[in-house]
């Protein structure tokens, strides 16, 4: 559902207008959950919360028409304006969490011995499931799995971007034992996906397709060829 907004507020110089809120959530998905700099992506299971910035600043007479409106990450954010030191403080706070990061990815990979963690070129620690307990899982869950792509449909609706099944990376050729169907949405800014390849889904969604759960696939979620993790 859209949100709304209301035209009276586009020229408020002063502060935050009341809806204020509904702007920010209809510029973020305008931007793919993704920021416009450095363009790292926000997905449902990290910890990246994006900032939205004044193209043209207030201090500028910059206005709060969604035209003037963009997402950022909290270091582009702050990068922008130096001069902020609250901007500032959010922005280490945000970079130093990528160190203890890395020492959660040791505990688990090495201590733990799960090897279900990796660390994305962002810094970023992900914890995958594996794909083979999808099926088993509540709808509209949030969910991070690495797949292989077996099949790809041709779409039956101008809504659908990609549809097909998937199967764990590992997964010998042959009798397919743990598959899931997946589907990706036209508007979704997302990466197109092909046959055979592996991938890293982060921050998909799981959701019901004639009673059985299926990942669903949109602009909270990022796909990362196996190649880059």
């Amino acid at each position: 559902m859209a949100s709304e907004v209301d035209e009276q507020y586009d020229d408020r110089s002063e502060g935050y207008p009341p809806d204020w809120e509904d702007r920010r959530l209809r510029v973020l998905r305008r931007d793919g959950y993704r920021c416009q700099h450095c363009r790292i992506r926000s997905t449902r299971v990290d910890d990246i919360s994006l900032d939205v910035d004044h193209i043209v600043p207030k201090s500028k007479g910059g206005t709060h028409e969604i035209s003037n409106l963009r997402a950022l990450c909290p270091e582009c954010h702050s990068n922008r304006h130096p001069e902020n030191d609250t901007l500032n403080n959010r922005s280490n706070k945000w970079s130093g969490g990528f160190i203890s990061d890395l020492w959660n990815l040791l505990y688990r990979n090495i201590l733990s011995d799960t090897g279900s963690c990796s660390v994305d070129q962002a810094g970023r620690v992900l914890q995958f499931d594996p794909i083979e307990t999808i099926p088993d899982m509540d709808e509209d869950r949030a969910v991070s799995f690495r797949g292989r792509v077996v099949d790809l449909w041709d779409r039956s609706s101008e809504k659908i971007f990609q549809t097909g099944i998937l199967v764990p990376s590992m997964h010998a050729d042959g009798e397919l034992e743990a598959p899931i169907r997946f589907v990706s949405w036209e508007d979704a800014d997302v990466r197109r996906i092909h046959e055979q390849a592996h991938y890293a889904f982060i921050g998909a969604r799981t959701t019901k397709y004639d009673g059985e759960i299926q990942i669903s696939i949109d602009n909270r979620t990022e796909i990362i060829p196996a190649a880059l993790l």
